[in-house]
């Protein structure tokens, strides 16, 4: 009877260990950098934490309606988006963004500035969606305007 009641304790201290062993280990931190997808081949520029810095328009001066170049974003979730337009002459703009699977028929996305008359620069952030993403621009003359538009695409 002695031995059982020693092999229970030693039992019952090992399942003890185990159980604060669970309780207490610390599991290795998971980084951003492991969520990240494979970028496509296709898309502009790269960044080494999973983000992608994506130009629409550098310095580019506007002067009729149409969209950028469109990018391949389809495992971004986001875009961080800063705008800085000059106004030589005023030209009222809206840029929105737009989004399609096909590269061919484009959907209304969010508006990143609405009816600028004015030097301006600002940040907002939109949701990503569909595999092409671009900026499209509308504006009411044909006085030029220059738009730079940046986006940092995040998982």
């Amino acid at each position: 009877m002695k031995s059982f009641k020693v092999y229970g304790a030693f039992a019952l201290a090992a399942v003890m260990l185990v159980v604060m062993a669970l309780l207490f280990s610390v599991p290795a931190p998971v980084t951003y950098a492991d969520t990240v997808p494979t970028p496509i081949s296709a898309q502009a520029g790269s960044g080494t934490t999973g983000y992608l810095v994506v130009t629409f328009a550098s310095a580019s001066a506007k002067t009729a309606d149409g969209g950028s170049s469109a990018f391949q974003l389809p495992g971004y979730d986001s875009l961080d988006i800063q705008y800085v337009v000059d106004q030589g002459t005023v030209n009222t703009t809206t840029i929105k963004l737009q989004y399609s699977n096909d590269n061919s028929n484009w959907s209304d996305g969010p508006n990143i500035v609405a009816a600028n008359a004015a030097d301006a620069d600002s940040m907002v952030q939109a949701a990503n969606m569909g595999r092409y993403t671009r900026v499209y621009f509308d504006v009411t003359n044909s006085n030029a305007v220059t738009w730079t538009v940046i986006a940092v695409a995040k998982p």
